[in-house]
Order: structure tokens, then sequence, then C-alpha cells
């Protein structure tokens, strides 16, 4: 009948012998040896994406795509960084100067974007060819400041009313609005200050007395 031998070594890129003998109680027996058996690692290594947080705006266009790399065995051979906009590959730039056996690292490319939203992520190797793929993040580029004017209803500038109260419209232009805050000043304090995180384009402040505002 047929018996099994297990053996376990977990060492990196090493060659091993395995041999066999068999024996009766007569002493006759035989041997058999192996060729070569080598010890590969079938360990993926693994990437952590760090800076900048998912969903981040950013109002520069230079900005450091980075990422934590690990490796149990044989180490990083290269980590490639892939970025893409809404239609098309953006930029794909591969890093390679690692130092053999690293079995950590962090490191960043600075991108220089042009306004728009970028999904980027990074893609590892390892020594033994074993292949890692972080997630997307998303990052939205934004250099462009907001366009606001005053609009129909809004009062002239150095208008006398007769009335408690002063409305406002707006017009703006922003495809990535955070807030708006509208302020009223009299000639000595901040009367009113109001903020809104939806498209809120009219104001109107109540309730005011004589004065400048």
């Amino acid at each position: 009948g047929g018996h099994t031998l297990n053996a376990s070594q977990n060492a990196w890129n090493e060659t091993w012998k395995l041999g066999v003998r068999g024996a009766d109680y007569l002493g006759l027996g035989d041997e058999v040896n192996s060729s070569s058996l080598s010890i590969l690692d079938v360990t993926r290594p693994n990437a952590t994406l760090n800076s900048p947080a998912n969903n981040t705006y950013s109002n520069v266009t230079p900005v450091n795509l980075t990422v934590n790399l690990t490796d149990e065995s044989s180490g990083i051979k290269n980590a490639t960084l892939y970025v893409t906009n809404t239609t098309s590959s953006f930029n794909v730039t591969t890093v390679t100067n690692f130092v053999v056996d690293t079995l950590s690292s962090t490191i960043g490319i600075v991108i220089t974007f042009v306004d728009g939203v970028f999904k980027w992520f990074w893609n590892v190797v390892d020594q033994a060819g074993n292949i890692f793929t972080t997630g997307n993040y998303t990052i939205t580029v934004d250099t462009t400041n907001p366009l606001i004017s005053f609009t129909t209803g809004t009062a002239a500038n150095a208008s006398n009313l007769s009335q408690n109260w002063v409305f406002v419209n707006i017009s703006l232009t922003e495809i990535n609005l955070k807030n708006i805050t509208y302020t009223l000043f009299n000639t000595t304090n901040q009367i009113n200050t109001t903020t809104y995180t939806t498209n809120t384009l009219t104001i109107n402040f109540t309730s005011l007395n004589d004065g400048v505002y």
C-alpha cells in the first residue's frame, strides 16, 4: 500500500531534496532520492491606501497619493499607482527601487492634477510574483473660486429704504458646493450670520432697526 509523509517548511526561495529509505526486518532495503524541491511564496502582499482620505476635495493640483505596503515572505518587488478620470487613464507610475527583502514600506507619488473627479488605487507585486490590488479612492480637484453676484430683488448699493428688512438674492456658479454663508453688518457690529449647506440663493433679514447695513 501507499504511505504518505507530510513536512512543513516556510523558508522562502530555498531548494530541498527528499530522500526515502525503506528496510525490512532482515535489513534489506532500498533508498530513493527526489530531484530538487523548491519552496515558493504563495502568500499575496497587502496594501492599504493611506492619504488623502477617500472622497477628498482638493483646491491644489499637486497631491501626494500614498500607500502602506506589506509582504510576509519574499519581499516587495514593485508597486504601481493607477489614476483614472471619468473617461480614461490619467496616470500610471511604477515604483521599483525597493531594497531586497523589503517587507514593509510607505510610499507616495505626487500627481499634478487638473480640475475634475479622479479615482486612484495601487497594485503591489512581491518577489514571487504574487499580486494584490487595493480598492479605489476618489479625489475631486477644484481650483476654481465660486462666482457670486447680486441679482433681481436685491436692493442696489447705497439704497434708502423705508422698511425693516433686507432681502438678498444671488446668482452662484459652483459645481462642488460646500456651503453658502450670508452675513449682515451695520456700521459697528455683525447683526446676523446664516449658513446653508444647500443651494439656497435667497435670504430675508427681518425685524431690523433703522440704520446703515
